[in-house]
């Protein structure tokens, strides 16, 4: 019999769990803050009960990795269980010597020691009884790491900013002045106790999948977190968040902080989507299920399989050790989510053998999705080939990591397809093939970057591409330029994004236009050049505008024109050129929708957006049952497409090209 066999004994069962006491230190000593003394043994006993029959314990979430990157990953330490040595986590280890030393006559629950991790078997029947385990704690105890001189004053901020109203949060991302801040007795934006702020929401433990649904799972009120000797509510952990919430904001504060990750990854903001979460699986929840929406094409949770792609698209920036932990991490949430709202129990178990991968795992799971719903909204979610991980997985199933965010929409706003109206045409799945119906829109044969650091980035060539379109008469390419370069969408500040994009951004869109063309070191040749083309696209639209003086490409026309007798020196005043000074309110919405992408033109006229990884030749589809059109690559061994990901392309998002006289052909998908 193995050592682990003497400590654990016989497997458990979905009905029972093992706790651990831990008993007390031969010697007693004066503790320091961080309880780093008395551990030069830590002795624990470990006990077996029925689950509906065990006694009151506190369950433990921390993270199994380094709480801080001053540890080394791999770093460990003994504790002994019935007299034998058994290794657990640097991280763990803190914990328990803190633990023992505050709550030592408690029961507790721990992953790492209540499971016999070696076997397989038993961590599935109790990955999957993880609800019960969580919902019947008394009490869930957070153990964020060992403190630091600033953490007592950091922990008095984030109590200030967890009871401030969030109107006045706000208000602070309006107004955006240090004055502000001021009045409600919070530090200027250049205090350095906002960098103390910002590390402890971005210590390990906020971004580990599993503390998600040990967050949720726990009772109200009844999950602290421990930070050394100091405690807090995580309520109020989650209310101090909130000042990363308006995005103006937290590039105000923190800007002098942050490396540029502050402006595209959600950096401090993961105790925010804990608490999204948390309102999403709570009974009565009214929120809103965009991205279920958009793969299924359906409105709202209908089964198990929607609730956790809900809850795998809220929680894409979190982390774990073992990929497959992404699902099943969160398959006690989805248990618990579908006993309240009445639905059938997911079918997908944990399997941690070494036959079942990732890639088996995913695929398994869009597959179910896409039978339950004979709709391939699915396939959208695709990342770009350029940060695609998962090795073995099929091109058209999403492995939802961390990565660039693709504009969305917070609502479904395109049918390219026109599935509403004509349904699907017809699908199948062979294990990882997916065979569909689908017809062309064209090829790519130019394409432009679009955006560096959030600022235009190729003025003359952005252009360029603009003018080799072929839009129908009277669609003016330059507006048409500012609708695609944001898909047509416009949600800054509001509950749901706008489509058709207002009217109103036009001026912005030609003021950062104009900014971003003078602050270039070639400033004057760009503009020289834009104004060329510019000059020609007019002329190509004489006789097909009645008004042309009105036009968005004569407006552009116009102020090109006036900044270039200014000088291209970027020393000008918005003012003189009548255009406004806000150009942040069109590339602050711009800036998160262009990231990663480039702007196209198709051999067959029409003007999008899409992946960066797409290359001349590749082809744009429309694809019965996705709302999106794809841009696939054709496969040379073996034939078939690879999907690069999801575009916007400027009049086609609503059916316009999937008629019944279109050129609808089987192609598959690998």
């Amino acid at each position: 019999m193995s050592g682990l066999q003497q400590i654990y004994g016989p497997r458990l069962d979905c009905h029972t769990i093992r706790l651990i006491k831990l008993l007390p230190p031969a010697l007693e000593s004066p503790p320091d803050n961080n309880d780093n003394n008395n551990d030069e043994g830590i002795e624990l006993e470990l006990l077996e009960f029925a689950i509906s029959s065990a006694p009151p314990y506190c369950a433990l979430s921390y993270t199994w990795g380094p709480s801080s990157a001053a540890m080394e990953e791999g770093d460990t330490k003994c504790v002994y269980i019935a007299q034998q040595a058994h290794k657990v986590s640097l991280s763990l280890f803190e914990a328990l010597v803190h633990l023992r030393r505050t709550l030592g006559d408690t029961y507790f629950w721990i992953d790492a020691l209540c499971i016999n991790q070696e076997d397989v078997i038993e961590r599935r029947i109790q990955v999957q009884i993880m609800d019960m385990v969580y919902r019947t704690a008394t009490q869930v105890v957070i153990w964020l790491g060992p403190s630091n001189e600033y953490s007592e004053e950091v922990i008095q901020l984030v109590r200030k900013v967890a009871h401030l109203d969030q109107s006045i949060i706000q208000q602070f991302g309006s107004h955006l002045h240090a004055s502000c801040l001021c009045m409600h007795d919070l530090p200027h934006p250049e205090a350095k106790i906002w960098q103390r702020y910002l590390e402890l929401y971005e210590l390990r433990w906020f971004h580990r999948y599993w503390v998600i649904q040990e967050i949720v799972l726990a009772k109200p009120g009844r999950a602290i977190a421990h930070w050394g000797p100091w405690t807090i509510p995580w309520e109020e952990l989650l209310g101090g968040s909130q000042i990363f919430l308006p995005d103006r904001l937290r590039k105000f504060i923190f800007s002098n902080i942050a490396t540029s990750a502050l402006h595209t990854l959600p950096v401090g903001r993961n105790a925010l989507r804990i608490g999204l979460i948390a309102a999403a699986c709570a009974p009565d929840s009214t929120t809103e299920t965009p991205i279920v929406d958009l793969s299924t094409g359906l409105q709202g949770l209908h089964s198990a399989e929607h609730v956790l792609l809900h809850l795998m698209r809220m929680a894409r920036d979190f982390e774990c050790s073992d990929p497959r932990d992404r699902v099943y991490s969160l398959l006690g949430l989805v248990n618990h989510v579908c006993k309240e709202r009445g639905l059938p129990l997911p079918q997908i178990r944990a399997d941690y053998s070494a036959t079942c991968n990732l890639a088996t795992v995913l695929t398994s799971v869009a597959s179910s999705i896409i039978s339950g719903s004979d709709y391939l909204g699915i396939i959208c979610h695709v990342s770009d080939l350029a940060y695609r991980q998962t090795t073995g997985l099929p091109s058209w199933v999403p492995d939802f990591i961390r990565s660039f965010n693709y504009a969305m929409g917070r609502k479904a706003l395109f049918d390219a397809s026109n599935f509403t109206i004509r349904g699907q045409r017809g699908y199948s799945i062979s294990g990882k093939l997916l065979f569909v119906s689908a017809t062309r829109i064209g090829f790519l044969k130019d394409w432009s970057a679009v955006s560096v650091a959030g600022e235009f980035s190729n003025i003359p060539s952005m252009l360029r591409v603009a003018a080799v379109t072929n839009l129908p008469a009277g669609v003016d390419r330059i507006e048409a330029l500012w609708r695609t370069l944001i898909w047509d969408t416009f949600g800054h500040g509001h509950a749901f994004d706008e489509h058709p994009a207002p009217t109103y951004l036009e001026p912005p869109f030609l003021s950062s236009f104009i900014s971003s063309a003078m602050q270039t070191k070639s400033g004057e040749k760009d503009l020289d050049q834009a104004i060329s083309i510019l000059e020609r696209l007019q002329l190509s639209t004489l006789g097909r505008v009645e008004d042309l003086a009105s036009t968005t490409t004569a407006k552009l026309l116009e102020v090109l024109r006036a900044a270039s007798r200014l000088g291209a020196t970027g020393d000008f005043n918005h003012s003189q050129l009548g255009i406004p000074v806000d150009a942040e309110l069109y590339t602050s919405h711009a800036g998160g929708v262009m990231w990663s992408q480039r702007l196209f033109a198709l051999d067959s006229g029409y003007l999008a957006m899409g992946p960066q990884s797409a290359e001349l030749g590749d082809e744009f589809w429309i694809i019965s049952g996705c709302p999106f059109p794809m841009v696939l690559r054709p496969v040379r061994q073996g034939g078939g497409y690879m999907v690069l990901g999801r575009s916007y392309v400027h009049g086609v998002m609503h059916g316009e090209l999937a008629t019944e006289e279109a050129f609808w052909t089987h192609i598959c998908l690998v």
